[in-house]
C-alpha cells in the first residue's frame, strides 16, 4: 500500500522554502492565541504546508517566561516523539546502503540481551510489534542518571517482552532506544553525527540537532509542564536519555517543513524506503497491527484516517515541558506542522482545527454545522450505548468483535466522566464515507456520526465508526474546551 505523493518541483527544498500565501491568517492567529491561552503554552510555532508551499508561518508568545524572550523562527523546540521518525528514517538509510535488512535480528548487533529477544527483528521494533516493554510506562530507567550502551541494553533485556514478536502491537518508545544503540553500532558514530551526516546537512536542516544540555545552544527554547494549577519548568532528564534516539531532537518549524518536503521526494529517500515507512504494519497471522489508538503503525510513523482522509502523523510529548505534531494529509497534500514549549498540550486537537480552518474538506465535529438527524433512532441507540458503558453494563452486541477486544479502561473512564453529568446529546452530522475505504480493527465503515455532549463542566465531541449494520467499530472523543 502506498501512501506517498510526489510534488511536481525538481528541486523541492530549494522551491518549498519562503513562498507563503495568506490564507485565512487572522482566522488562524485568533485560534492560535486563544487555545494558546486557554492551554497554558508560553510559546509555539506554526507551519502550514499546501501542494509543496508554505501557506502560514508564525511564532506566538514567549521562548522563556524567565527572560521573557519572544519566539522567533529560529526557536528551538525539543519535538520528544516525534524523534523516532528520523530515527526510522537512518534506519532505512542503512537499508539503502546495504549495512543492514529490515528483517535481520537486533541480537546481530545489539550483545547482552536475553534469548527470547532473538527473534525481535528490526522492522518488528520499528512498528512496535517487537513486543520489548516501554521505559516510560512498564519499567523505570532512572531519568536523572546517565548509562553506558551496555548498561541500557542490560536494563531493557531485564524485562520479559509483553507478547511473542509479531504476535500483537503495542507501542513502546524502547524500541527506538535500541534502534538508536543499533545505529552506533553499524555506523561506530553517535546517532546525532550520523543524522546531521545523511539527514539534516543534506535537507538544510540547520536548525535541527541532538539534544545538549551542557551546550549553549542559541535560541534554545525552556520548556514548561503544567501542575497544580501553575506552569512549572519541565523536568531535568540527564544526557543519555535526553539525548536518544527515541526522544533526543530539537528543531524549529521550518526545518520540519524542509524534512515534510524531503518526504515527498526522492532526495535522500528512495522510493522502497518511503513505501516502506507509510505501509501500515501487519502482524505474523496477516492481520494489521493496531496501536493503541486503533490506528495503523507504520515505521516511525502512525498511519490513519481522519473523517475519511489519510493521514499519516506523529505527535509527541515529554516530562521535560515540550509537545510537537506533524499532521499529514497524503490526498490534500496539505501539512500541519506544531511545536509547542509546554508539554500535556494537546496539540493534536489544535493542528486539527487548524486543518478545518484552512481547508473545509478537513473540518471536525466542532467545525460543523449541525444537520438535520433523518435517523433519530439510530442516535437515540448510540446514545443509550454511551449510558451502558457509564453504567457498567456494555451492550457488546452493539460493537464489532475487533472493538469489543480492544474496548479498553480508558476509553470507559473518559464515556463515565461525561456520562455522569449528561446535559445534552446532540447530533451534528453523519458522514457516509463507504467508498473511501475505511476500516476499524477489520471492519469496513459506512458512516461517520458526531455528536455534541454537553456536562456540566465541559463540552465534548464524540464521533462513531459504524459499519453497515450500524455497529460501532471505533469511538473518537474530544474536547474543545
Amino acid at each position: 500500500m502506498i501512501f506517498t505523493y510526489i510534488i511536481g518541483c525538481a528541486l523541492i527544498i530549494g522551491c518549498l522554502i519562503f513562498l507563503p500565501q495568506r490564507v485565512k491568517a487572522d482566522e488562524v492567529d485568533d485560534y492560535v492565541k486563544i487555545q494558546m491561552q486557554k492551554r497554558s503554552i508560553p510559546g509555539l510555532q506554526l507551519a502550514v504546508v499546501r501542494d509543496g508551499r508554505i501557506v502560514k508561518t508564525q511564532s506566538y508568545g514567549v521562548a522563556s517566561l524567565e527572560l521573557n524572550a519572544p519566539v522567533n523562527k529560529d526557536t528551538m523546540f525539543e519535538i520528544a516523539s516525534n524523534s523516532k521518525q528520523f530515527t526510522a528514517g537512518a534506519i532505512m538509510l542503512l537499508v539503502q546502503d546495504r549495512k543492514l535488512r529490515l528483517d535481520d535480528g537486533i541480537t546481530q548487533y545489539l550483545s547482552g540481551l536475553p534469548q527470547t529477544y532473538n527473534a525481535i527483528t528490526i522492522r518488528q521494533l520499528l512498528n512496535h510489534t517487537a513486543g520489548v516493554k516501554d521505559y516510560i510506562e512498564e519499567f523505570e530507567l532512572n531519568r536523572r542518571l546517565d548509562y553506558t550502551s551496555p548498561e541500557l541494553v542490560e536494563r531493557v533485556g531485564a524485562n520479559e517482552l509483553n507478547f511473542p514478536p509479531a504476535e500483537n502491537a503495542k507501542y513502546s518508545t524502547t524500541n527506538y532506544l535500541l534502534l538508536g544503540l543499533i545505529i552506533e553500532q553499524i555506523t561506530g558514530k553517535p546517532y546525532g553525527e550520523f543524522l546531521q551526516e545523511r539527514i539534516f546537512k543534506p535537507l538544510g536542516m540547520s536548525k535541527t540537532r541532538v539534544i545538549n544540555i551542557a551546550e549553549i545552544i542559541p535560541n534554545r527554547a525552556t520548556g514548561y509542564k503544567f501542575e497544580n494549577g501553575v506552569l512549572r519548568n519541565g523536568r531535568y532528564v540527564a544526557q543519555t536519555l535526553r539525548a536518544a534516539a527515541d526522544i533526543g531532537l530539537m528543531t524549529t518549524a521550518l526545518d520540519m517543513v524542509k524534512w515534510d518536503a524531503a518526504l515527498n521526494t526522492n532526495k535522500i529517500f528512495s522510493p522502497t524506503a518511503i513505501d516502506a515507512m507509510f505501509t501500515p504494519a501487519k502482524l505474523k497471522n496477516g492481520s494489521f497491527a493496531y496501536s493503541d489508538w486503533n490506528t495503523h503503525f507504520g515505521l516511525g510513523w502512525f498511519i490513519d484516517d481522519y473523517f475519511g482522509h489519510r493521514n499519516i502523523n506523529h505527535g509527541g510529548t515529554f516530562i521535560t515541558g515540550f509537545e510537537a505534531e506533524i499532521s499529514r494529509y497524503v490526498d490534500e497534500k496539505f501539512t500541519i506542522i506544531i511545536l509547542a514549549n509546554r508539554g500535556q498540550s494537546d496539540l493534536y486537537t489544535m493542528g486539527m482545527s487548524i486543518a478545518g480552518i484552512l481547508n473545509p474538506a478537513l473540518r471536525i465535529p466542532h467545525q460543523l454545522k449541525p444537520q438535520p438527524d433523518l435517523k433519530p433512532q439510530r442516535s437515540q441507540k448510540l446514545k443509550q450505548f454511551l449510558s451502558s458503558v457509564s453504567s457498567g453494563a456494555v451492550d457488546s452486541e452493539q460493537m464489532t468483535e475487533g472493538f469489543r477486544a480492544r474496548f479498553g479502561s480508558n476509553q470507559k473512564d473518559d464515556i463515565t466522566d461525561f456520562m455522569e453529568d449528561l446535559k445534552l446529546f446532540s447530533y451534528i452530522d453523519c458522514k457516509n464515507v463507504e467508498k473511501r475505504g475505511i476500516e476499524r480493527i477489520g471492519f469496513p465503515i459506512k458512516n461517520l456520526c458526531s455528536y455534541k455532549v454537553v456536562t456540566g463542566q465541559k463540552t465534548h465531541f464524540v464521533t462513531f465508526y459504524l459499519t453497515e449494520q450500524d455497529k460501532v467499530a471505533d469511538i473518537w472523543i474530544y474536547s474543545n474546551d
